[in-house]
């Protein structure tokens, strides 16, 4: 009985957080491409290993770790030329893994054959809430089969697609995903061979399917050419940009107690020195923040 409930206490004890890079993971004077490579995820809950030259076979070493790892929440393998077998691995370790939460697979080799492998572990991961895939070479095929896990998935919150080759008919598969979907907040698929011929639209909660199915929203927030659907970021920062921009007006420029030293300054010639004042100006108005994607 003591030993049972000493095994509930620990298991509920917060694991204390342990930033891994590459040298905290690997045998001394192992690389990611050694044969019969073990990879050591002991006390890691951040594990970065970008642009760590790891390929489908350091994948595949990472992958077996994760698949008895409770602690890894973070895992960052962008930049790493990881292609469709590695991800076929990695995505058979996600199926059985209940902490992973965030997953970085952007700037790699990964095709359609590694999508439709991370397409049927979401489909029976419940842990995962942020994946990257962006960057890599996933196509109409491999979206679609992301697009039918997004139907069984209420983990994900948010999804990165953008420069891929997805098409059309990929992106109007993923918007009829969510149409059952509730989780995915954010899903971006910019830069990628839509036509953008309908736009899309946006409202609180969820991704508005207006008729015809509208696949995109173009010329977004960061880039005219981007279609991305970002709910409700967009429109949040949107706001945020437009009540910010109203600030530096209204104190900087329409203020007359800024504009008459600027001014004299202007006339004279004399540049702003640590001594100078704006006279008038408070603490609230000396600090201006600002925001991004």
């Amino acid at each position: 009985m003591f030993a049972a409930m000493l095994a509930v206490m620990l298991a509920a004890a917060p694991v204390e957080a342990k930033y891994c890079y590459s040298s905290d993971v690997l045998p001394a004077g192992a690389t990611f491409s050694s044969p019969a490579l073990v990879v050591d995820l002991e006390g890691c809950t951040t594990l970065e290993l970008y642009n760590s030259t790891i390929g489908d076979s350091g994948a595949a070493a990472i992958a077996q770790a994760l698949k008895s790892n409770t602690a890894l929440t973070y895992l960052d393998l962008s930049y790493n030329n990881i292609g469709d077998s590695g991800a076929a691995a990695i995505a058979e370790a996600l199926k059985n893994n209940a902490a992973l939460t965030e997953l970085y697979l952007y700037n790699n080799t990964i095709g359609d054959i590694g999508a439709v492998a991370i397409a049927g572990a979401l489909k029976s991961n419940i842990a995962l809430t942020t994946l990257r895939m962006n960057n890599n070479t996933i196509g109409d095929s491999g979206a679609a089969a992301i697009a039918e896990a997004l139907k069984n998935n209420a983990a994900l919150t948010e999804l990165y697609l953008y420069s891929n080759n997805i098409g059309d008919s990929g992106a109007a598969a993923l918007v009829e995903a969510l149409k059952v979907n509730t989780a995915v907040r954010t899903l971006r698929l910019g830069n990628n061979n839509l036509t953008c011929s309908n736009h899309g639209t946006q409202r609180t909660g969820t991704i508005d399917i207006a008729e015809g199915d509208r696949i995109c929203k173009c010329s977004g927030l960061w880039s005219s050419d981007f279609c991305d659907t970002d709910v409700p970021g967009k429109t949040a920062l949107a706001v945020v940009f437009s009540v910010a921009a109203l600030a530096v007006f209204v104190v900087f420029v329409a203020n007359p107690k800024c504009i008459r030293p600027y001014r004299a300054r202007k006339q004279t010639g004399r540049a702003f020195d640590d001594d100078d004042e704006l006279r008038g100006s408070s603490d609230d108005e000396d600090a201006l923040v600002g925001t991004e994607a």
